[in-house]
This record gives C-alpha cells, sequence and structure tokens, in this order.
C-alpha cells in the first residue's frame, strides 16, 4: 500500500480529526526523527569492505524515498560510498514497489547492458523484499530477526540473524580474511 494511501485508510478507520494529507505530514516528520543514523546491523561494515576491496559491484536498493534514505545513512559517508548504485523507491523508473521485482530489475540493469540475474546476490530483510529479488530470479539471501517465522523466508537462499554468519565463498564469493588479532593493549607498552 502508497504512503498516501495508508494514511488516508488510518484516518478513516480511526477517524482522526485531521485531514489525511496533514496527518502524513506530521508521520514523515516524526519518522524522520525516529529513523536517523540507526545502528549498523554487526558484520555489515566488514563485509561492505572485504566486497569492494574484492572490486564485487555493490548496489543498495530501498523501499524507502531518497530523502528518507539520507536522513538513515546520514554521517556514514565513508560506508555509503562503497555502493556503486543506490536506488530508491521513488526513482522516476520504478513503476512498482516491493513486492514487484521493479526495483531488482533496474539494479540489474544499472550495472550492465545484459543483465543475468545468476550474477546478484541480494540481501534482504523484509518479506516483500525477498519476494521481489525472487521473482527478479536473482539469489536472496534473508537477514532478520528470529522472532519473524520461518515461512516468510522460504523463498530465499538462505536466512542468517547477522551478517557475521554469512560466509561469502559458499556464493561464489572471495572468502572473508580470517579474523585478525586484537591489537595488543599499548598501556603494557
Amino acid at each position: 500500500m502508497e504512503t498516501a494511501e495508508m494514511a488516508e485508510l488510518i484516518c478513516r478507520k480511526c477517524k482522526l480529526p485531521v485531514p489525511w494529507e496533514m496527518f502524513l505530514v506530521l508521520v514523515n516528520e516524526h519518522t524522520f526523527h525516529m529513523i536517523a543514523n540507526p545502528p549498523l546491523m554487526a558484520g555489515v561494515e566488514r563485509l561492505v569492505a572485504h566486497l569492494k576491496y574484492c572490486n564485487i559491484g555493490l548496489g543498495l536498493v530501498s523501499s524507502c524515498k531518497k530523502a528518507q534514505l539520507c536522513q538513515k545513512i546520514q554521517g556514514r559517508d565513508a560506508l555509503f560510498n562503497q555502493f556503486d548504485h543506490i536506488i530508491c523507491a521513488d526513482d522516476p523508473l520504478i513503476n512498482q514497489p516491493k513486492p514487484s521485482p521493479d526495483i531488482y530489475l533496474m539494479a540489474m540493469k544499472r550495472f550492465c547492458c545484459n543483465p543475468c540475474a545468476d550474477c546478484f546476490l541480494v540481501f534482504e530483510g523484509t518479506t516483500k523484499g525477498v519476494q521481489a529479488a525472487h521473482d527478479a530470479h536473482m539469489e536472496v539471501v534473508m537477514v532478520s530477526e528470529s522472532s519473524l517465522p520461518c515461512c516468510w523466508s522460504e523463498q530465499a537462499a538462505a536466512r542468517f540473524e547477522t551478517l557475521l554468519d554469512f560466509h561469502p565463498e559458499v556464493y561464489g564469493l572471495p572468502p572473508l580474511p580470517a579474523n585478525e588479532p586484537e591489537p595488543p593493549d599499548s598501556s603494557t607498552y
């Protein structure tokens, strides 16, 4: 359901004493503050840096509008500058939001002229995203909380709670380097 459609439905069903347009503005303002700078999932920085170092193309596909995504990633330029392509739901070339595969099909086209879905691995945290990637014929790994029912990840090749559990070599990618030992405590010198 589109955001405007959802706002109208909530106002009507809850009999809120404000027009749905005003409700939507208020929700968007509040949401911007709530989503600003969320914590990163464990293992994401290491995996992104590793894949970039290995010259693996990286894309970020988001159901957020660009303004919302910019709010979320604010202050993390070093991490997000490693992505070759960032595609948001309000991209003018996207016809339908997830669970439609449009956004993933667009991502494939941005990487190459003759895209092959087998050349892509998608990490998704939502059932709509898993559905969208699956319908684009891409291999998808679901990264989600253990509280989600297992049936929600049936179309995923695998499911992990964090990216610390992900082993790239299983998917034909270069393996992560072994963990480096902790630096010695400088107070002993």
